[in-house]
């Protein structure tokens, strides 16, 4: 008697068995290779870090800055960063308006720092968004967020550019939904408190350069 997944509508079922027989005997082999970051900062002496925000009052931008050195001690400890402070009062002591290629080199023969990171970011919240639905027995409202982060390395000793990157995400902060009936309810989810998750995402995506990568690869076959 022939076997059941050989009886009629059996041959579907019998033709998908040998394929993925046949694929699992020919699908070449691969391994995970970790590759070093694209660019490694372990060679600095010391490197000086700006903070993102403008003043010690900005909790966000001061909040990046631990959330970008923590990033890179992750991918490549023993980096040794030296935490030059908010941007107004570096550039009140040095007398300048802005971080410029002389600024720059003024930071490295004031705090003795091969090289400088610098970023800066901006916040925008849109109009809400509005629908209601077509008995018109509910409506939502929904408001979205808009940041982005740049972040810039500079040589002290040239003041030049070696390396910058940007970013941006958009998220919903804010829901609120009116539901109509014998008493009218309302529900407000906000969620601006969670502005710090979004530019710990920011961060991430701008500094994977100096992340480990990982690919996978081949393997070789042997004669």
């Amino acid at each position: 008697m022939k076997a059941s997944l050989f009886r009629r509508g059996g041959w579907p079922k019998a033709a998908a068995l040998v394929v993925a027989i046949l694929a699992s005997g020919c699908a070449a082999k691969t391994v995970l290779v970790q590759l070093p970051p694209r660019i490694d900062l372990r060679a600095y002496d010391a490197i000086g870090v700006v903070d993102f925000a403008p003043d010690s009052a900005d909790r966000l931008g001061k909040t990046a800055t631990q959330q970008f050195m923590s990033a890179i001690y992750a991918s490549q400890p023993g980096v040794r960063f030296l935490e030059l402070g908010p941007v107004e009062r570096l550039l009140g002591e040095a007398h300048r308006e802005r971080i410029d290629p002389d600024t720059v080199k003024l930071f490295g023969a004031r705090y003795k720092v091969d090289s400088v990171f610098s970023g800066s970011y901006e916040v925008s919240e849109s109009l809400p968004q509005v629908s209601v639905e077509k008995d018109l027995s509910s409506m939502r409202a929904t408001a979205r967020v808009r940041m982005s982060l740049t972040i810039r390395q500079w040589d002290t000793r040239t003041g030049a550019t070696i390396w910058t990157n940007t970013r941006h995400g958009e998220w919903p902060v804010t829901k609120m939904r009116v539901q109509a009936g014998p008493s009218v309810g309302v529900r407000v989810n906000d969620s601006r408190e969670g502005y710090g998750e979004f530019m710990e995402q920011l961060v991430r995506a701008v500094t994977s350069d100096f992340a480990v990568q990982y690919e996978r690869r081949p393997v070789a076959k042997l004669d």
